[in-house]
């Protein structure tokens, strides 16, 4: 999968919705975490993502930040 800095990928997984989002690419490399959630939304992950790509600068760690959030189905 190529993406591009601020690049934002939609998923859709079966009953499961979600996105991928890489805020900013440093020698190529971002990092992040996964977030499942049923009320998550896009700018609630687009900000998280520019929060690691924050805290990699701040610990002094040459690498973007990124985030993939998960919405499960609200099946009974």
């Amino acid at each position: 999968m190529l993406v591009s800095n601020g690049r934002v990928l939609e998923l859709n997984l079966g009953d499961a919705r979600g996105w991928f989002v890489a805020d900013c690419f440093i020698m190529g490399l971002c990092w992040g975490g996964i977030r499942i959630q049923s009320d998550v939304t896009r700018a609630e992950i687009e900000l998280l993502a520019r929060c690691m790509t924050l805290k990699s600068a701040l610990a002094g760690i040459p690498i973007g930040g990124a985030k993939i959030t998960f919405r499960p189905s609200q099946k009974p």
